[in-house]
């Protein structure tokens, strides 16, 4: 097979208060190891209190590889990510940068912990790496009761 390095935007897709996460899975194999895989989620919050967390729609970030080893947005040390850690509860901005992928399945997870404004939280994920096909990822929805 042909490598082929790519970014992928998932455009538009929302959050709902009902739903808890949205997980994209892929299963395309790393081309190339030393290619960092990158993924960033980004939206736009409502204006915050000034009294109180500053973030009101709170939306989280994880990356799992082979099922096992766990990233989180914007836990880091140096450029690129290191596995565990809390969510980031502060920013709207959330990155996870690995500098040699293994190879195998990964899925990207975003969720909500918390959606306090409004029924919906619209946002952006972008997807860049180097990767051995042109799966798109499937995505799939947990609902919470």
């Amino acid at each position: 097979m042909r490598a082929w390095r790519t970014s992928a935007i998932v455009a538009s897709p929302t959050l709902l208060r009902c739903v808890a996460a949205v997980r994209f899975a892929c299963a395309s194999a790393i081309a190339d190891r030393s290619a960092p895989l990158r993924v960033t989620l980004v939206w736009t919050d409502a204006p915050g209190s000034l009294i109180g967390p500053a973030i009101v729609n709170d939306l989280d970030l994880e990356i799992t590889l082979g099922g096992v080893t766990v990233y989180r947005g914007n836990r880091f040390a140096g450029e690129y990510s290191i596995a565990g850690g809390e969510p980031d509860r502060l920013n709207n901005v959330e990155a996870v940068s690995i500098d040699a992928p293994a190879g195998g399945k990964y899925t990207i997870n975003v969720s909500a912990s918390r959606i306090s404004q409004g029924t919906r939280q619209p946002y952006a994920l972008v997807i860049t790496g180097d990767f051995t096909s042109n799966t798109v990822p499937t995505r799939h929805r947990s609902v919470q009761h």
